[in-house]
């Protein structure tokens, strides 16, 4: 029991580990890009996720737009890079955008809005977090799972931790080269 609760410990601690190492990393990247490349490749390898990926919203149209994404390496295998485009309200992805509400499901063959990808096929869980400012939905992360029931609430806290960290890095990182933009003209 007692060694149960170090491991625990262990665990949530890499957890909050990861959501400074994160923050730290992503207050000086620029660049939306290359900011959901390394958000995706530590919260994968941290909690062994499945799959991670990042979109953003473009400012007027009813798409997200994929970022990056990071899957769990699987023998035999050559490592899988899904590039969606999702539309408002389309599938588990569009519809947390859609209402800027996080959705959980713990078992995507029983939720008729999932939408299965062939190049994903070990998908059982899932969880989508809106990147939001306030009340403006600047894109979402999409965490998938091969097991079910995969998001204890203790990783749900840290996931919306890491959301909002990037959501705020996105949101700068827009600023920014919009800044460069006008500044270039």
């Amino acid at each position: 029991f007692a060694s149960h609760r170090a491991e625990v410990e262990q665990f949530r601690l890499r957890q909050l580990n990861l959501v400074r190492e994160v923050s730290t990393q992503i207050a000086n990247v620029l660049n939306v890009n290359e900011l959901a490349s390394r958000v995706t490749e530590l919260i994968q390898k941290t909690f062994n996720y499945y799959y991670v990926a990042i979109f953003t919203l473009e400012p007027n149209s009813n798409a997200l737009r994929f970022r990056s994404s990071a899957v769990a390496p699987r023998k035999g295998k050559k490592k899988a890079s899904i590039a969606l485009e999702v539309e408002i309200g389309q599938g588990l992805i569009g519809e947390a955008a859609l209402h800027g509400q996080q959705i959980i499901c713990d078992d995507v063959r029983a939720d008729a809005r999932y939408r299965f990808i062939d190049s994903l096929p070990e998908t059982i869980s899932e969880v989508v977090i809106p990147l939001k400012l306030e009340d403006r939905i600047l894109g979402v992360l999409d965490v998938q799972s091969n097991q079910p029931h995969a998001f204890h609430p203790n990783d749900l806290l840290i996931l919306q931790a890491l959301a909002d960290n990037i959501a705020r890095a996105v949101e700068g990182a827009r600023l920014y080269s919009s800044l460069r933009r006008r500044a270039d003209q």
